[in-house]
């Protein structure tokens, strides 16, 4: 499913492949831009435009068949406003390349370079998108459409491509492995087979995997992540992951592991429950943002840390009422057992901090559903107490096109989650603000450390309304990973 070369060419007409895919924006002519393939179709391209019949609108997707040249079909992908152009439609103009060759279910497809500024950018945005797009969840279908060849083509030079196709290829593998754990049903993967899956796919990588069993929870005195874990019959983990690339210091990565959340004895209802196997999908984006830095060679230090639980109802499970004293000392009282995410992620920040100090700790959890009432599905929450590290986050989220928004962290939402038993809570205000009384609990464990919190709620699996983007097929989507790589390269040396 790699996309397999970029190949220079002087003329399309003479591309070898199953389809060719070009990308034309609003009122321009196919005449300036593909000028040999409209010739080599005997002016249809142009006849096509002039017709209205192709209009250059986002997302508009139309094919063509001929019989003249050495592809049969054009896939003609339309671009909107070239004004409001960026590499972001380039990489949707890759993801709708690959879907729609997959719902042809043809073999190979050849994408025309289309050059928005940098040719290396707009090579990786296109290769980006269309590796995205070519991934279905496949462990238990016989049938499974995937474009088996991908090519690029172009007019221009794209200095180093060979090494921006492998990158891409690399970060595609990331999201194929962290979509399959976050797509895997809760029975297929759980706090046991978690840790066995990672240990398989990073056992020929420089990773070092320590796991702390409910034993060592214990001893350790991670009591959220106990609590949490108590309703299952399936023990808490701890899955440490280490990667030592550089000399420089650690930054650590923590992704919420919920391999499956009932909500405790706060029971979800069936609207929810049903897709909460994704409850694991910070966990399964840290997992494939070590293998990416791993396998790309990243001279840095990094570290993943993921917590895995069940939050399930029974005997056994944690109460609302209950009060516990967490890692690093503060005391929380449990308000409500549905709000467990943050319990588990806050004692693995502060056992990353205590443990590693690191540079940098970010965390990626789907903590809130009221992420998705501010942000809809097009951004994930950015919470952080660094003004620096929000601008860099901010930076790579615009150039890994995966897009995050800011929300504050003002003295009043830690008001909020004051307790008149414990030192917190784990709620806030009932239906206010949910998403900063998340942050805000998250943001006492971090302390004085520097720290962020995507709550990728909002972005981590395509929901009914939405993300509707082509390289995101139903499903997980894998998100976070490109923008914390994107990240971490800024700050190699």
């Amino acid at each position: 499913m790699s996309v397999s070369r970029y190949l220079l060419v002087r003329d399309y007409r003479n591309v070898k492949s199953d389809a060719l895919a070009i990308l034309l924006f609003k009122g321009e002519s196919p005449k300036r831009l593909y000028a040999d393939v409209d010739e080599g179709l005997r002016g249809l391209l142009s006849r096509v435009v002039e017709l209205g019949d192709f209009k250059g609108d986002i997302n508009e997707v139309l094919t063509l068949y001929n019989t003249d040249l050495p592809y049969p079909r054009i896939i003609m992908v339309g671009g909107g406003d070239v004004k409001e152009a960026s590499y972001e439609t380039l990489r949707v103009f890759g993801g709708h390349a690959v879907s729609r060759a997959r719902s042809l279910g043809i073999s190979k497809v050849s994408i025309a370079l289309r050059v928005l500024g940098d040719p290396a950018k707009s090579l990786r945005a296109i290769a980006e998108g269309a590796i995205l797009a070519n991934y279905t969840f496949s462990k238990y279908k016989k049938d499974v459409k995937l474009v088996k060849e991908i090519e690029i083509v172009g007019k221009e030079e794209v200095p180093n491509w060979e090494s921006i196709v492998n990158e891409v290829n690399i970060v595609g593998e990331a999201y194929k492995l962290s979509r399959d754990l976050a797509n895997s049903p809760p029975e297929d993967v759980n706090p046991d087979t978690f840790e066995n899956y990672v240990r398989d796919v990073l056992k020929d990588l420089p990773v070092n995997i320590k796991v702390l069993s409910k034993e060592e929870i214990v001893k350790e005195g991670l009591n959220g992540i106990l609590a949490v874990g108590k309703g299952s019959v399936r023990g808490p983990k701890l899955l440490i992951m280490e990667y030592r690339g550089g000399s420089g210091p650690w930054y650590a990565v923590v992704g919420k592991g919920v391999c499956f959340d009932a909500g405790g004895l706060n029971l979800k209802r069936d609207k929810w429950i049903a897709e909460m196997k994704f409850d694991k999908s910070g966990a399964a984006s840290v997992v494939g943002i070590i293998y990416a830095a791993a396998k790309l060679k990243l001279p840095i230090n990094l570290v993943g840390l993921v917590p895995l639980v069940e939050n399930l109802p029974s005997g056994s499970s944690y109460k609302p009422g209950d009060i516990i004293k967490m890692y690093n000392g503060l005391t929380v009282e449990v308000v409500n057992t549905d709000a467990e995410g943050r319990l588990i992620l806050a004692d693995a920040i502060a056992y990353a901090i205590k443990n590693y100090k690191p540079e940098v700790v970010i965390d990626l959890a789907t903590l809130t559903g009221a992420i998705v009432v501010a942000l809809g599905n097009q951004a994930a929450g950015l919470f952080t107490n660094d003004e620096s590290l929000a601008k860099e986050l901010e930076k790579a989220a615009e150039e890994s096109g995966e897009r995050v928004w800011r929300l504050p962290l003002w003295k009043e939402y830690f008001e909020d989650i004051k307790s008149e038993v414990a030192d917190i809570k784990n709620l806030g205000v009932v239906g206010a603000a949910g998403a900063q009384a998340g942050a805000a609990f998250l943001a006492k464990f971090a302390e004085e450390a520097k720290w962020a919190h995507l709550d990728i709620a909002s972005t981590a699996w395509t929901q009914e309304e939405g993300p509707k983007k082509p390289y995101y097929p139903k499903g997980a989507t894998g998100f976070g990973i490109r923008l914390v790589l994107t990240y971490l390269k800024s700050k190699v040396k």
